[in-house]
C-alpha cells in the first residue's frame, strides 16, 4: 500500500512533497535524536518531490524486529514538516500518514502536546 501511493504520485507529475520517517529501526538518524530520546527512528528522506529515489527507498524496507514509538516517530515528522516549510504555502495544506501496526509499546505523556501540536500548525493526521 506505501508503494501505491508514490507510484501514482511519479506518474501523475504530482507537486507533492513527501518525507519518509520510519520507526523501529535498528539505527537511529534523526534530528531529535538524543541519547535516550526519539531512538529507533530514521529519517529516511527529507521533505521533497516524489521521485524514483523515493520509491526505491520504500522498495528497500525491511520488517524489523526492533520496537518503535510511534508517538515518538510523529514528533520526528512534525519537526520536518515545521522546520522544511517554513515560509512556504500549501494549497492542500500539510498532511501526515501514519502506517502502523500498533503492537510496539509507545508512550502518551507527549499525546496532548501532540494534538495540539497539529491543530495549531493545521496539519492532518490519517492513521492507516
Amino acid at each position: 500500500m506505501v508503494v501505491g501511493k508514490p507510484q501514482g504520485k511519479i506518474f501523475s507529475e504530482s507537486k507533492d512533497e513527501l518525507a519518509l520517517v520510519v520507526s523501529g529501526s535498528p539505527e537511529t538518524a534523526n534530528d531529535l535524536a538524543e541519547e535516550d530520546q526519539y531512538q529507533n527512528i530514521v529519517t529516511v528522506k527529507g521533505l521533497g518531490l516524489v521521485g524514483w529515489k523515493l520509491l526505491n527507498l520504500v522498495e528497500q524496507l525491511q520488517p524489523s524486529t526492533t520496537p518503535g514509538d510511534f508517538i515518538d516517530a510523529l514528533v520526528v515528522s512534525m519537526d520536518i514538516l515545521v522546520n522544511q516549510t517554513k515560509g512556504q504555502k500549501f494549497g492542500g495544506g500539510l498532511r501526515l500518514l501514519l502506517f502502523s501496526t500498533f503492537k510496539d509499546s509507545f508512550c502518551l505523556d507527549k499525546l496532548q502536546t501532540i494534538v495540539e501540536g497539529l491543530k495549531r500548525l493545521e496539519i492532518v493526521l490519517t492513521v492507516m
